[in-house]
């Protein structure tokens, strides 16, 4: 009886622990998204593509495209964020097939086109960033900026408002984004930063940092 019941019980924890959820394909775009951003950041380009392909693939797996339309979305924003010019043309062509009144206002976030109504629907992470920017409140909206906890989310917010941040305040962004040894990032700011500062010593420290960044 007791070898009987071990069996059972064998059995049936393996039937719950090792059953494949039905949505696997989300988990998986998911991962490969995030891991995308990191690689991409990290200026681990090969990989980059790789993970890009993966997410997209895995998203394309199903008729509800509220994923790959947040793919193509964050690939746009994370662009834009280490100067790379994208008008995000890969989410608009999607967009009129979802319906999601957040995604509209973060794209409008990213393009520089968003208004006060627009702030409502934008995530809550930006929020406060987006209401001291579009006030024109630029201190207080580099402040909201530094406050924001995700890395890449303060990339983002860090690019739209670079033009009213100070040598300071990029020194003290390029401290945060060394610490997860995004490559791409902080050649991107080095070269932002070279743009304020006026000292000739300086700006050779900068360019020789940028070249062995670069090498």
């Amino acid at each position: 009886m007791i070898k009987f019941s071990a069996i059972f019980f064998i059995m049936f924890f393996s039937a719950c622990s090792f059953k494949t959820p039905p949505n696997e394909w989300q988990y998986k775009s998911v991962n490969a998204y995030e891991s995308y951003k990191k690689n991409f950041l990290s200026s681990n380009n090969s990989l980059a593509d790789s993970d890009l392909k993966r997410a997209v693939g895995h998203a394309k797996k199903s008729s509800n495209l509220d994923q790959l339309a947040r793919i193509y979305l964050g690939k746009c924003a994370i662009n834009n964020s280490v100067g790379i010019e994208d008008s995000c043309t890969e989410f608009k062509e999607l967009e009129s097939l979802v319906d999601d009144q957040t995604m509209h206002s973060y794209y409008l976030l990213i393009v520089n086109k968003l208004t006060y109504d627009d702030i409502e629907n934008l995530p809550d992470t930006y929020k406060s960033f987006a209401y001291s920017y579009i006030n024109k409140d630029y201190k207080q909206a580099v402040k909201e900026m530094f406050d924001i906890q995700t890395i890449t989310s303060k990339l983002i917010a860090a690019n739209i408002v670079k033009s009213n941040m100070s040598v300071e305040d990029i020194e003290k962004l390029l401290e945060e984004v060394s610490f997860y040894g995004y490559k791409k990032t902080v050649v991107y700011w080095l070269k932002v930063m070279k743009t304020k500062v006026e000292d000739t010593l300086k700006i050779q420290k900068i360019d020789k940092k940028i070249k062995i960044l670069e090498s």
